[in-house]
């Protein structure tokens, strides 16, 4: 049976091929055309074909040269705008630091921090002139 499928499959291939149709003859035609047409639009395309080596070599390293430029300019440009957001940032931080003390310093609360800063400085150099010796300079003032 299996012979028999065999080779029925064969005999029906073996009558149901053709030539190609006449028809389709002018388009293999065109496509051997459009074959030929090819490397013509490539040359067209990709005008480093046409070139030397050395003219190709030439113009990559000045298109990569300029390119790296381009890149250049512009990471310097991102540098300086960000160094310039962080110096306004920092000058609107102090703007509002020294307003913020300001503030605290000018509130009756801030005036009586001071004041008790300022009254026990004055007793810690009280207490030190007391409890330390004199220096030498102190010494030489109190003999002449």
């Amino acid at each position: 049976m299996a012979e028999q499928g065999v080779t029925s499959l064969t005999s029906v291939a073996a009558s149901s091929e053709q030539p190609a149709p006449p028809a389709l003859e002018p388009e293999e035609a065109t496509g051997m055309e459009s074959a030929s047409e090819v490397p013509e639009q490539v040359e067209e395309t990709l005008p480093t074909l046409q070139q030397t080596a050395e003219k190709a070599m030439s113009d990559t390293q000045e298109l990569v040269s300029s390119r790296l430029t381009d890149v250049k300019e512009s990471m310097i440009r991102v540098v300086d705008m960000t160094k310039e957001a962080m110096q306004d940032g920092m000058k609107t931080t102090r703007s509002v630091v020294a307003e913020g003390m300001s503030t605290v310093v000018e509130s009756r609360m801030g005036q009586l921090a001071i004041s008790g800063m300022e009254a026990m400085l004055e007793k810690s150099e009280e207490l030190l002139d007391h409890y330390l010796p004199m220096t030498e300079n102190e010494l030489g003032k109190n003999i002449a």
